[in-house]
This record gives C-alpha cells, structure tokens and sequence, in this order.
C-alpha cells in the first residue's frame, strides 16, 4: 500500500480507510471562492457493500490499495479454508471464509466449482502498475 494525496484518488481506486477497503464509485474536487480546497469522496465498502461519504482536505493522504484479479479454478475446501488454483500460473493458494465472504462461504459449493474470480489486496508500496 501506498499513501497518496487525497487528490489523485480517481473513480475506480481502492482504498483503505478507518480499517476497512472501499472502492471509490464518485469523486469530486471542489474549490470554493473562501477557504481551502476539499475532495468530496463517495465509495462502497468492498467487503460489506456499506456506502461512505466523507468529505478531505486536500493536504490529507490516504492508503491506496492496488487489487490483483485473477482466474481461478475453485479446488475444495478443508480446515485450513477455500483452496483455489490460479489458471495462468497453476500456483495454488487458500483463502478464509472472512477473505471470500460470508455469504459466499454458506453458499453451495457449485457456485464456486469451475471457475470464479479471485480478487486479493495486493499490499505493496509500490505505485506502478504495468508489470
């Protein structure tokens, strides 16, 4: 994660804030005849899907969270949690129930069998992002 400006948060970043990850859907930059200039910053919670309206000051910072998606084949689950391998590279990986969701770790396994897209923070300070 990286911290950066408040200002070069665009439509369609992550963030993280006050613990949790948020997606940002609208963000307007207002700069008003008196006082400082602000960001109007309205996005939703990835996990939960609660909606947040805050509104900084553009001298704040924020973490910016860069978000790796890839295809996934669904492989089973056991005590360790939800074990899916990665088409592209054949790497396998576990998720917990926590990572995955609630409601999706209750729903039936079908759901989740062929294949399914695996989202994970990636929690890197580095900004690039063509690699």
């Amino acid at each position: 994660m990286a911290k950066v400006p408040v200002n070069s948060i665009r439509a369609g970043n992550v963030i993280e804030y006050n613990g949790r990850l948020y997606a940002a859907m609208k963000v307007q930059h207002v700069n008003p005849g008196k006082g400082g200039a602000f960001v109007n910053l309205e996005a939703r919670a990835l996990k939960e899907g609660n909606k947040l309206q805050e509104r900084f000051r553009s001298g704040e910072t924020v973490e910016l969270v860069r978000i790796d998606a890839h295809d996934c084949t669904y492989l089973y689950k056991d005590a360790d949690g939800f074990h899916f391998m990665n088409k592209e590279n054949y790497e396998q990986f576990t998720m917990q129930a926590e990572e995955i969701g609630v409601e999706r770790a209750r729903s039936s396994r079908t759901a989740w069998r062929w294949s399914c897209r695996c989202s994970r923070p990636r929690r890197s300070a580095s900004r690039s992002r063509n690699r």
